[in-house]
């Protein structure tokens, strides 16, 4: 748990232990794998609340009238958080729906691998756009290394042969450029064996290798029934 001081955002959908000391408080939160958060307040001790259950949290360098813990990664956790550098970032918003946080630069980005059957990369695009909850979701670029190798990573033999994720990397002017709007930097591109591709102007994720391969904008990245066509969408919160 990583503990600090801050406020809290209005309108929490949290649950009131009144009787509950804020030592125990924590220990429980942190062995409940659907409680995300807690803080207590001069008047409750304790407040425990879910994923979704916040609408923001506000860092304090200075001690307030809230006394604030969140989860870090853990195998107890069962929601995926990137934890912030809290003398750079005064604001910790959670991703909704299914989301997971990654942080780029002072911007909170929600990701999501989304499957689709036999996805083109326009209906990727369209695709990440209808489930992003109207925050104007894109295909997402892969920042860093640990992201790319992340987004690729499965337990399935067969996603790992034949398949790959669409993501926001095009080749434009004769250079492979990430359409990723809130991209940060170079980015991380790592091409597979014989790619790029003269003629293939768009790019995907090969499932399991973390290698980059060019395709053409216009095929679907698999070609099986069984084999599921996947998106790396994000958006930014707001």
């Amino acid at each position: 748990m990583l503990i600090f001081f801050g406020e809290i955002g209005p309108n929490m959908n949290c649950t009131k232990y009144s009787t509950v000391v804020w030592d125990t408080c924590i220990t429980n939160c942190d062995n409940n794998a659907n409680c995300f958060f807690a803080y207590s307040t001069p008047t409750v001790s304790c407040n425990t609340c879910g994923y979704g259950g916040f609408k923001g949290i506000t860092y304090s360098s200075e001690k307030t009238n809230y006394t604030l813990a969140l989860k870090s990664h853990s195998t107890n956790c069962s929601y995926n958080l990137e934890m912030l550098n809290l003398q750079k970032f005064d604001v910790l918003k959670p991703c909704i729906g299914n989301y997971l946080v990654h942080i780029r630069g002072n911007n909170v980005i929600c990701t999501q691998r989304l499957y689709y059957t036999y996805t083109n990369k326009p209906t990727a695009m369209n695709f990440c756009t209808q489930k992003s909850y109207g925050y104007g979701g894109q295909l997402i670029g892969l920042d860093t290394d640990e992201n790319r190798v992340g987004a690729s990573s499965t337990t399935s033999t067969a996603l790992a042969t034949t398949s790959s994720i669409w993501i926001g990397l095009e080749l434009k002017n004769s250079v492979w450029t990430w359409t990723d709007p809130w991209m940060i930097g170079p980015g991380s591109i790592k091409w597979a064996s014989g790619h790029p591709i003269t003629g293939n102007t768009c790019a995907s994720l090969q499932f399991g290798t973390g290698l980059l391969q060019s395709d053409k904008c216009s095929a679907a990245t698999c070609t099986s029934q069984y084999c599921p066509n996947t998106v790396l969408c994000g958006f930014i919160m707001q």
